[in-house]
């Protein structure tokens, strides 16, 4: 078993409009290493960033939007030193509370909505989906 280091850098900054609208931007820069090998460890992306955008439209009904940037990750094939390339993912979603107190939530969206490629190598590229959920408070 090698040692390895991560180092990194994460930015985070936010507004709560009175409207009901909410921004959020985050950002993490990584710099990681194999100690052993003094390369970088396998499929770290160097950057991500993302950008929610929030709509509480009332009390129960809540919309959002993000922005994903997942920049390039490098990982190593034989003795190669291979890098993926980096894609943006945005993403719908949307809240409905219900019940006394808001104890119910209904929540759902789509995911990769226009069905960004990302490299099969990092083998999570599911296109574009759906989902829905419920939550119970109590």
């Amino acid at each position: 078993m090698s040692d390895a280091e991560t180092k990194g850098l994460e930015a985070s900054i936010g507004y709560q409009f009175k409207n009901g609208l909410a921004l959020n931007m985050n950002w993490l820069e990584l710099d990681t290493e194999n100690k052993e090998t003094g390369k970088y460890l396998d499929f770290n992306p160097v950057r991500t960033v993302s950008l929610n955008v929030d709509y509480q439209l009332n009390e129960q009904l809540l919309l959002g939007m993000q922005t994903v940037y997942v920049g390039e990750q490098r990982y190593a094939e034989g003795t190669a030193d291979k890098t993926t390339y980096d894609y943006t993912l945005v993403n719908l979603t949307a809240s409905y509370a219900f019940g006394g107190k808001n104890a119910y939530e209904i929540d759902g969206g789509v995911n990769n909505i226009f069905d960004e490629d990302v490299d099969t190598i990092i083998g999570s590229n599911a296109g574009t989906y759906f989902f829905t959920g419920l939550r119970v408070s109590f």
